[in-house]
């Protein structure tokens, strides 16, 4: 197992009042691509270039590297769809891109995440969502199961393994 550097995060991690606060403050496609985020411990980009042909619903699987684009060092790996992801984006799939606004795919949501923040009366030092949930997991997960969740290092966890720190923020 290669072993994650110590590298220091970006601003301050999120309490997880905030993170509640802030996912009930983001708006439809924000909302939506956050709890993506945390829910498959994917890349921003990787979620915002996913399309519905991407999400198996009978195998519950994610596959964020979409077919026919060559895989890069930074890896975009199958992740398993856990329980809340999947009852979540059911009633909500079709065609096309997975995150939209006005019936168009999303390029970038930094408008709207900072009035999404703003709402939630959250400075900009606070952490995303995103670096929080793996800090949040109180439960003993490492930073290197993040490391490995997003892609950098193999495979994807097992689901023993998988712990989605979302279930800390549950109901949102």
């Amino acid at each position: 197992m290669v072993e994650v550097g110590d590298q220091e995060p970006m601003g301050r991690p999120l309490a997880i009042e905030e993170g509640r606060t802030l996912l009930a403050e983001l708006r439809d496609h924000v909302w939506l691509l956050n709890v993506l985020l945390i829910g498959t411990l994917a890349r921003p980009s990787s979620i915002l270039q996913m399309d519905w042909e991407q999400v198996d619903f009978e195998a519950d699987l994610i596959f964020l590297n979409k077919a026919g684009r060559r895989q890069n060092k930074k890896r975009r790996p199958v992740v398993k769809m856990p329980p809340f992801l999947k009852a979540i984006l059911l009633p909500l799939r079709g065609e096309g891109p997975v995150i939209t606004f006005n019936g168009k795919r999303v390029k970038s949501v930094r408008t709207a995440w900072r009035q999404g923040r703003a709402r939630a009366k959250l400075d900009e030092t606070g952490d995303p969502l995103l670096g929080t949930a793996p800090r949040m997991s109180l439960e003993g997960a490492k930073r290197r199961h993040w490391a490995q969740g997003r892609g950098q290092f193999g495979d994807t966890l097992s689901p023993k393994e998988n712990i989605h720190p979302l279930g800390l923020l549950w109901p949102f």
